[in-house]
């Protein structure tokens, strides 16, 4: 992309704001933030100068997504109402934006508007089920924070199903850390085991930056070493500095519950030994850690 934005010519403002734009989601799937930002931003920048509503939403949208990894919920939430109040008024299909809604919605511990944007996004859902294994994810997630895990397991793995049917091969592995938290907190550790170590090839070979951090964390929680769990969360939070990304409050909470455990069950020396460890490894190395500490 950034070879064809070189030669197309400054004139062509279509072309360049939809490539820019394309440029900003790639880079927010990989982890690079900031120039996702850049480069989103300078296609809505575009989209709006032009008058090209359509490229305005898909620019406000793709901000949105940016904000919600760096945990700018509010700003987030400004982008996603804008550009929902535009694709209404040129009668674009909305379902993702009030999914995106939901996501901003339980990331801010808002369980109750997360299950209602969710649901409405499910429910324009067309007959070729497009994004319909997203919002059932999000579904998931509401289920597990309030305590429902054998629900957020059976949504989770759906979710996954669905994802996989429609060839998202990168997606079906990665919603699978939901299945396996929510099966782990039912204590079913073997199968949550199992989620992970299945899953964590496809994630990593694919790079996924978004789906990796969820399944670092969700590893890490199951450590049944809290050396080994110390150490992951330090490689976690080393991966979460440099990419600009931040969990929602609801993992937060969970994340820092569970380091309080490891703290009760290692001293302070080893605790801030393995946490050393893993802030100098690579993703791939904290994943080798986890899998061997899930076997």
């Amino acid at each position: 992309m950034r070879e064809i934005l070189e030669i197309i010519p400054d004139s062509d403002d279509a072309a360049r704001a939809e490539l820019l734009y394309v440029a900003g989601v790639s880079q927010r799937l990989i982890g690079d933030l900031e120039s996702a930002k850049r480069d989103a931003g300078k296609a809505l920048e575009i989209s709006r100068r032009i008058g090209d509503t359509l490229g305005v939403v898909r620019g406000l949208s793709a901000l949105a997504v940016i904000a919600d990894s760096t945990g700018e919920y509010e700003a987030e939430q400004a982008y996603l109402e804008e550009a929902l109040e535009l694709a209404e008024q040129i009668e674009f299909p909305t379902d993702f934006l009030v999914a995106d809604l939901g996501w901003t919605a339980w990331k801010s511990d808002d369980m109750e508007a997360a299950r209602r944007y969710y649901q409405a996004a499910l429910d324009q859902v067309g007959d070729d089920g497009r994004n319909a294994d997203d919002y059932l994810l999000g579904l998931a997630f509401v289920a597990w924070v309030e305590g429902d895990f054998e629900e957020a397991e059976d949504l989770a793995r759906e979710a996954s199903n669905l994802a996989g049917e429609h060839g998202l091969a990168a997606m079906s592995a990665g919603y699978q850390f939901a299945v396996a938290l929510a099966a782990y907190d039912q204590g079913n550790a073997s199968v949550a085991a199992s989620a992970l170590i299945e899953s964590w090839p496809i994630i990593f070979d694919a790079g996924e930056g978004l789906w990796l951090h969820h399944w670092l964390y969700a590893a890490a929680r199951m450590q049944p070493d809290p050396v080994v769990a110390v150490r992951i969360f330090g490689a976690l939070a080393v991966h979460n500095d440099r990419s600009g990304f931040a969990f929602g409050i609801p993992i937060r909470r969970d994340l820092e519950q569970a380091l309080a455990r490891a703290r009760g069950e290692l001293d302070r020396e080893s605790f801030d030994r393995a946490w050393a460890e893993g802030s100098n490894v690579t993703v791939a190395r904290a994943g080798e850690w986890a899998l061997e500490g899930l076997v």
